[in-house]
């Protein structure tokens, strides 16, 4: 398990929200907010895999503390586990889907918050393999959500029934593939892979194709981003990668991008930001260009990053592996001001 811990710890989530308030109690440090300061105290054993936002509710997903939440832009932050299994339950994974939260962990499945994580319900059904890596909403015109969970050695899973039941949806995806990143595209799924780069679906994963064109090296997909028709895809050691054309072909961006081990991807505006091993980075052109945004982060291995309102949430995880016999290594969350 721990092992299986470790690799986890190398694929990340990310993502983008516009939900959080833009005013009210938003300060990011004693003297200058164009830097970074924690928000989480140095006490706090938080590593953070996920963020998700659901009207000025912010959420992080951890890998020790399950999921705690902040009301206030991140100035304080609580847990709210009641329903989650008892002891260090590992969220790999947060989506929101209309009025529901949906948190994915390591081992114990998809769990289900109707009342913004106040509590959880297990949802299983059908779900085959409960080491859930990755989770993404597509609406569907239903009313219910196709909502897909990626795994780890089992594909991707379909529910269109607000998690009630999940079916297998590996039609065109390798044997036992790890499925650490999901995104939704229009009406275009993404899957981003351990060790076999990415696969498209425009059937809402009926069936699924390779769209590896371009991409330097198909090892360690770690994260989605899609701003429009533009779809960027962050990955181990060759940093990140611009599709126009619905993932027909790639193209890397990465002048100025000095760390190329991507774990996650926001976007705000036409701002674009990947977090890596050694800090935040900025490109304001689309990823054709990058430079340090990390003034202040002293925790640079940044594990998920966040758009919320006028601030940028970075999730960090130690620099030294392994963390469970090093209770002094601790990660957090820190907020800096746009």
């Amino acid at each position: 398990m721990r092992q299986l811990t470790t690799s986890i710890a190398l694929f990340l989530a990310l993502i983008w929200c516009n939900g959080c308030n833009n005013g009210g109690d938003n300060p990011v440090g004693p003297n200058d907010p164009m830097t970074w300061t924690r928000v989480t105290g140095d006490s706090t054993d938080v590593y953070v895999y996920a963020f998700a936002v659901s009207g000025t509710n912010l959420f992080a997903g951890t890998s020790l503390g399950g999921v705690s939440l902040s009301t206030n832009n991140g100035t304080s932050w609580v847990s709210v586990n009641n329903g989650l299994p008892p002891g260090e339950t590992f969220v790999t994974s947060l989506a929101v889907s209309g009025t529901n939260l949906l948190a994915g962990t390591e081992g114990l499945g998809v769990f289900l918050s109707t009342n913004n994580g106040a509590s959880w319900t297990a949802i299983h059904n059908g779900l085959t393999n409960e080491f859930v890596l990755s989770l993404a909403v597509s609406p569907n015109g239903t009313g219910n959500p196709n909502i897909f969970a990626g795994t780890w050695g089992g594909g991707v899973f379909v529910s269109t029934n607000n998690g009630a039941s999940w079916t297998a949806v590996n039609t065109g995806l390798s044997l036992n593939v790890e499925v650490t990143a999901l995104a939704v595209s229009g009406t275009n799924i993404l899957a981003g892979t351990k060790s076999d780069g990415v696969f498209l679906s425009t059937n809402n994963g009926t069936r699924w194709i390779n769209v590896n064109n371009g991409l330097t090296y198909t090892w360690g997909i770690q994260a989605f981003a899609v701003n429009g028709t533009n779809l960027y895809v962050g990955t181990v050691a060759y940093g990140v990668f611009l599709s126009t054309n619905n993932g027909t072909s790639w193209s890397a961006v990465n002048s100025g991008l000095t760390n190329k081990y991507v774990n996650s991807i926001a976007i705000g505006g036409t701002d674009l930001f990947a977090g890596t091993s050694s800090g935040v980075f900025l490109s304001t052109d689309g990823g054709e260009n990058w430079n340090q945004f990390s003034t202040g982060l002293t925790d640079t291995l940044v594990s998920a990053l966040v758009v919320c309102g006028a601030n940028l949430f970075a999730g960090n995880f130690p620099q030294t592996l392994p963390v469970w016999d090093k209770p002094s290594l601790v990660g957090g969350i820190w907020r800096r001001s746009l």
